[in-house]
């Protein structure tokens, strides 16, 4: 039987290479600073779930995936969205990655479509921002 030890002298393991985590991190953070100035340049007066939603479509046209993109929208949020947005990271994640809504974003959604909330800043933006918020129950 032939020698199934690895380059750190363990069966089946070699050492972990870094070289491509590196590379990743460093590509990662040059898109990051690549957006900072279309970050800057966001309006103030945005919604703060349309803040969410314009960093993340910002994010993945830079090339960022959801986790890179993900702190980059928490960090444009208000204080007072704060502890809730965190809680509708899947359905965000969904949106991101261009997946189908699931059951319960499509049902809040469809209750949604006659309301009339275009610019509300008291629930923050139109309609199609809150639907992860709200199938969440956040």
């Amino acid at each position: 039987m032939a020698n199934r030890a690895g380059r750190d002298g363990r069966a089946g393991r070699c050492r972990p290479c870094h070289n491509s985590a590196n590379r990743l991190a460093t590509a990662r953070a040059a898109r990051r600073a690549d957006l900072a100035p279309q970050l800057a340049a966001i309006p103030g007066d945005l919604p703060a779930l349309e803040r969410v939603r314009h960093v993340l479509e910002l994010a993945r046209r830079a090339g960022l995936d959801f986790a890179g993109a993900w702190p980059l929208a928490l960090a444009q949020l208000p204080a007072e969205w704060a502890e809730a947005v965190p809680q509708t990271r899947e359905g965000w994640q969904r949106a991101f990655e261009r997946e189908p809504a699931s059951t319960a974003e499509r049902a809040v959604a469809a209750l949604l479509d006659g309301l009339d909330m275009v610019d509300d800043p008291e629930r923050g933006g139109r309609a199609a921002a809150l639907v992860p918020v709200l199938a969440s129950g956040a």
